[in-house]
């Protein structure tokens, strides 16, 4: 395994995750004109939340005792690195929460 290649587990949520910020996310928000979390309406944030739970990244990031997927350090900076990257406005309506990282 390369040594800056993360495991196939982790690079698989990277990948679902980049997609639904890409195609769905992003576009919801600019459709909206939303450029700020304030602005968005709850409906939106309602969505962004139920979709990302569909696609099994919601609360992923959140210990198991609190009810989440417990998903490792590696796994939580892969995400937040690929939230960053998109920019997105919603970033705290898509992985709930992460438990103090």
């Amino acid at each position: 395994m390369d040594a800056e290649a993360l495991p196939a587990g982790v690079e698989s949520l990277r990948a679902t995750l980049r997609g639904f910020l890409d195609n769905d996310l992003l576009p919801a928000e600019r459709r909206e004109g939303v450029l700020d979390e304030a602005q968005a309406t709850a409906a939106l944030k309602s969505w962004a939340r139920s979709r990302s739970a569909e696609l099994g990244i919601y609360r992923l990031a959140q210990p198991v005792d609190l009810g989440g997927g417990g998903l490792g350090p590696l796994g939580r900076v892969a995400l937040h690195e690929e939230i960053a990257r998109s920019q997105c406005v919603l970033h705290d309506c898509v992985l709930g929460g992460d438990g103090g990282l």
